[in-house]
């Protein structure tokens, strides 16, 4: 639900883009012009890196993809009625200098486009897989947001995500064996959840500088996404996900996380990183996951 893929995007084609505006339900009338007022929370985002998320999908030999595709188009216009905002544009708020909404108007809508790749050179076995991929191979996926769009309705939520600081001394990090460095990491990310969560004054205060601190020497350490946003059960009638992959952490150096697509109660982590560094990556994880499970049947 975007504007047509960049014409540059090799191997894929774009069919056709129609505009889907809010549909009430029969017998409602048409919303009128509504706004919806941004909080703290929401206006902290405004100028962060939108999320692009791209979902694979594998088809069996007897699906009808122009009958989903079809479906699809005629349930968003209801859809997008109950969220309405999605459609809508950020403005100031008017007579106000530091407040931000979500306007809506009739003849808002968002762009639906149906495109197809050639599949030369890629497909999804090859890319629905839990081994290291080349990014230039999925990032032609994720379509071009155009310039004034509502960039705000990808990540909108109504948002009650703030940032979280963690702290760590270097030696017990890196100088420790697995088991301490691990340990001492688990604990500092508990300890920064728990302050972020009881959220007194003091802590508000003082968030600006305290994110100006941590981006002082390096980029900070981020997560994109969550295990809680079950992705994996996001059926537009294709059936679950083969896979589901957070591009944008490639822009903005995060660590993606989603839930297991298996169900079994594990978590999928990604990262975007050179050849060389991601394979020191690897190496690090296993030791990681190793040191997890002997700790595991220890216990």
């Amino acid at each position: 639900m975007a504007p047509p893929p960049a014409a540059h995007a090799a191997g894929l084609r774009v069919l056709r883009t129609t505009r889907v505006a809010p549909a009430p339900p029969a017998g409602q009338p048409a919303l009128p012009k509504r706004a919806l007022p941004l909080i703290f929370m929401d206006v902290m985002w405004l100028r962060a890196q939108p999320v692009e998320r791209v979902f694979f999908y594998r088809l069996g030999p007897d699906d009808d993809v122009d009958a989903v595709l079809s479906r699809m188009e005629e349930s968003l216009p209801r859809a997008i009625h109950a969220f309405y905002p999605l459609a809508g544009r950020v403005r100031p708020t008017p007579g106000e200098t530091n407040r931000y909404e979500l306007l809506y108007q009739p003849g808002d809508g968002v762009a639906f486009t149906v495109a197809e790749h050639d599949g030369v050179g890629v497909g999804v076995d090859e890319l629905a897989t839990d081994e290291p991929r080349e990014l230039a191979k999925i990032a032609p996926l994720v379509p071009e947001l155009p310039e004034g769009g509502a960039k705000l309705a990808l990540q909108y939520l109504g948002n009650c995500v703030g940032p979280g600081f963690v702290s760590a001394p270097e030696e017990e990090l890196a100088g420790a064996a697995v088991a301490g460095g691990v340990f001492t990491a688990c604990a500092a990310v508990a300890a920064a959840i728990d302050e972020a969560v009881r959220g007194e004054p003091a802590y508000w205060e003082g968030w600006k500088e305290r994110i100006v601190e941590a981006c002082r020497d390096d980029a900070p350490f981020s997560v994109a996404g969550s295990t809680r946003f079950r992705v994996y059960d996001v059926d537009f009638g294709f059936g679950r996900p083969a896979k589901v992959e957070i591009v944008s952490v490639a822009k903005t150096g995060a660590v993606s996380a989603a839930e297991d697509r298996s169900g079994a109660g594990g978590i999928e982590v990604g990262i975007a990183l050179l050849p060389e560094r991601m394979d020191t990556f690897r190496r690090c994880l296993a030791d990681a996951m190793a040191w997890f499970s002997s700790s595991s049947q220890c216990n």
